[in-house]
């Protein structure tokens, strides 16, 4: 894709990061990236914003709430402002950083931090208009090639090596759960409906009644979100070369971490292959994984008004894998990106 394809490049992306159209990538390379809308409204929920004005620096100086990281903040200057043709609007008052998402129903615009003394939000601005860029370094799961239409993180989501579980999420979910126990009414709350029960499924209560795959989407698909790029949830086509095109077999003890799974391995090279754990899985009305002798992962496809999903189901027995539907959309799955072509 050439930089004249502008156009293509809206069809194609939902979610600039780590593309060729990231600047803080383009620029500064390796893990170094631009950051998504998540990623700002972590920052925002997770801290403090602390107006500095001193005459030498002027701007809003960032440290966690909760304590941690004692010693540690980062300094947010205002003295810029933002560039609107050859003016430069709220120069000392306000800070404004590029994000990466364009906003979804209107390619015209993206979306911007927008922080000032009376708001820490986001507000969307047309795409010539000239803002700050705060880059974040995110080490991107590694991408493993068995041979498929895609290739699979080496992964799971909110993972950071192979045995661990990752976050559950349900059904077009941007966060995963925590300790909170799994209802509709929660499960509603995420994916920003006003729902409370399963037949509010397919209502005007239900902003995914319509949705029969909710990959790529950047407002229900937790992978493209959080991670950019062509990264994405895996359809359910994808997920079943797992089945039909790898040889598959359990494992005891992955590396000596005491976690047991199973093994997908490329039918060309053996050596090559991903790890998926028993993970378990978080039922309705649960607060922890339950199942924890089986393992899963979500997948992008539901028919339309369902209340059910699809996910991947493997257990120690080998030939006990199959992709399973039918559970209902807030029942929590980790989740294994898949990059796309």
């Amino acid at each position: 894709m050439t930089k004249s394809g502008l156009k293509a490049y809206f069809a194609e992306f939902e979610n600039i990061s780590f593309t060729e159209w990231d600047a803080a990538h383009a620029k500064l390379g390796g893990n170094w990236r631009m950051p998504t809308m998540l990623e700002f409204n972590q920052l925002r929920d997770a801290n403090h914003f602390d107006w500095v004005w001193d005459n030498t620096r002027n701007g809003y100086t960032v440290t966690r709430k909760d304590g941690s990281c004692q010693g540690h903040s980062i300094f947010l200057p205002v003295d810029s402002g933002w560039r609107n043709g050859v003016s430069y609007p709220d120069k000392g008052t306000a800070c404004r950083y590029m994000l990466s998402s364009p906003v979804y129903n209107d390619k015209t615009k993206a979306y911007y931090a927008n922080i000032n003394t009376s708001n820490y939000g986001y507000a969307d601005y047309a795409r010539y208009c000239g803002l700050l860029m705060r880059p974040v370094y995110d080490p991107t799961p590694d991408a493993v090639d068995l041979g498929l239409s895609v290739k699979w993180a080496k992964c799971n989501l909110d993972a950071n090596s192979p045995e661990q579980n990752g976050g559950y999420y349900g059904w077009g979910c941007l966060t995963p759960y925590s300790a909170d126990a799994v209802t509709w009414p929660l499960y509603f709350q995420k994916i920003g409906g006003t729902g409370t029960q399963e037949s509010d499924c397919g209502t005007s209560a239900d902003p995914l009644s319509n949705v029969t795959d909710i990959g790529v989407n950047p407002l229900y698909d937790a992978a493209r979100s959080k991670l950019g790029g062509k990264w994405r949830i895996p359809t359910y086509a994808w997920a079943n070369e797992l089945l039909t095109l790898c040889d598959r077999s359990p494992v005891t003890n992955y590396h000596g971490t005491g976690i047991n799974g199973f093994k997908i391995m490329s039918k060309v090279d053996k050596s090559v292959f991903l790890f998926l754990p028993l993970t378990g899985i978080r039922y309705l009305n649960s607060t922890s994984a339950s199942n924890t002798g089986f393992g899963y992962f979500g997948v992008s496809n539901c028919a339309p008004a369902s209340t059910g999903r699809y996910d991947f189901f493997y257990a120690s027995d080998a030939g006990n894998c199959q992709i399973l539907a039918g559970r209902p959309r807030p029942v929590g799955f980790p989740i294994r990106p898949v990059l796309a072509p």
